[in-house]
């Protein structure tokens, strides 16, 4: 700081930190409390703001339980669930043994059923393949010893009444044998009765038939076995 002189003090204007007008005050954003060396006052730092916090509300407390259970009765529940849990269970899986027992049976039913099915058709089978044999082991014997046929014929034509005429078809190969044998065949009815035998493309060995006026008398061999196969068969094709 300089020295002032005895002139210079008089134009001195004091200054004062007390007794401010409320006009200088306002005007001033801050008021000077300190001057430096050089008598410059010093401006004082405005203060910081100050920022107002919010208290915090205090954590609500957990609400406190209605009523307390004890140990024993909730285990009682636990044992009681536990229990009917289990039955549920083993009602469920009897309900479910029961069906699958109703599936089985029935499952059995149909494999009886279908196994007598097979039964009869392959004892049908058996049936029908021992007839066609049987019709070509008849054939054979009637090509080799053709005097079966004229027993059969001769049988057939005895049956016959009220008519004093008939006719046999026969096969090809039949013919000659039968036609030789016609007289015999006529005596064996009656000595007023007439026999024809004509030829039937159609037949094979051992077949006949006998036509009058009255009716005809199959006497083929296929017609002979499939009687004797529907018989073995039985009505119904039960065997």
């Amino acid at each position: 700081m300089g020295v002032l002189r005895g002139d210079e003090a008089a134009n001195v204007t004091p200054i004062t930190f007390t007794g401010r007008s409320e006009e200088s005050a306002a005007a001033s954003p801050m008021a000077f409390k300190r001057v430096d060396a050089d008598g410059a006052p010093v401006r004082e730092p405005e203060p910081a703001p100050v920022v107002e916090t919010k208290p915090q509300p205090p954590p609500e407390p957990a609400p406190a339980p209605v009523f307390d259970i004890p140990g024993d009765l909730l285990q009682a529940f636990y044992d009681q669930a536990v229990a009917q849990g289990l039955e549920d269970g083993k009602n469920q899986v009897l309900a479910e043994l029961t069906i699958l027992q109703a599936r089985y049976a029935a499952a059995l039913d149909q494999l009886v059923d279908l196994s007598k099915e097979l039964e009869a058709h392959n004892q049908l089978q058996i049936v029908h393949l021992a007839c066609r044999v049987a019709e070509r082991l008849v054939r054979h014997e009637i090509s080799v010893n053709p005097i079966r046929l004229f027993e059969l014929v001769a049988e057939a034509l005895q049956h016959l009444e009220g008519v004093d005429e008939a006719t046999i078809y026969c096969s090809p190969p039949d013919h000659g044998f039968l036609v030789e044998r016609r007289e015999a065949l006529a005596a064996g009815v009656g000595a007023s009765f007439r026999v024809r035998v004509v030829v039937d493309d159609q037949m094979e060995y051992g077949d006949f038939r006998i036509e009058t006026r009255l009716g005809s008398t199959d006497g083929l061999v296929a017609s002979r076995v499939a009687d004797v196969e529907a018989a073995l068969a039985g009505e119904g094709g039960d065997v």
